[in-house]
């Protein structure tokens, strides 16, 4: 998809019975935003630690598709609406539940070749403000 505007996909929470989030997909200039804020906190905790040995990785370690993303930029911009019934932001979201939703953004971002072809339709219906976010259907 060339365009990512309307493409949202609505996916239910797994260890929430009955609740659902509606993801949207980023922008390439969103994940780019992402993965700046990421590298400079990573860069403040690098200079933190300037004579420590860090261990060498396994060769076969499976890389985490969040390694290179800030999740609250993720979730600020990817969370179109949700199922709770108050308004709240993405930054009152327990943790399990945020790195949850972040995980399902960068799929629906970046999809990996297997994944292409399964997203959902476009919505016409998508705010340009991402946040607060307010109980939807």
């Amino acid at each position: 998809m060339a365009l990512t505007k309307g493409v949202t996909r609505k996916v239910e929470i797994p260890h929430e019975p009955d609740q659902w989030v509606q993801l949207r997909m980023l922008t390439y200039r969103q994940l780019a935003e992402a993965r700046r804020v990421k590298l400079d906190d990573l860069f403040t905790v690098m200079r933190g630690l300037k004579d420590i040995a860090l261990p060498q990785q396994d060769g076969q370690a499976v890389a985490d598709p969040l390694a290179g993303y800030d999740v609250g930029v993720l979730l600020r911009y990817g969370i179109v609406a949700w199922s709770y019934g108050e308004t709240v932001t993405p930054d009152e979201l327990d943790d399990r539940t945020a790195q949850w939703a972040a995980r399902e953004i960068v799929a629906l971002a970046v999809p990996d070749e297997a994944a292409v072809g399964k997203a959902s339709s476009p919505s016409t219906a998508i705010s340009a403000d991402p946040v607060p976010l307010r109980r939807s259907g």
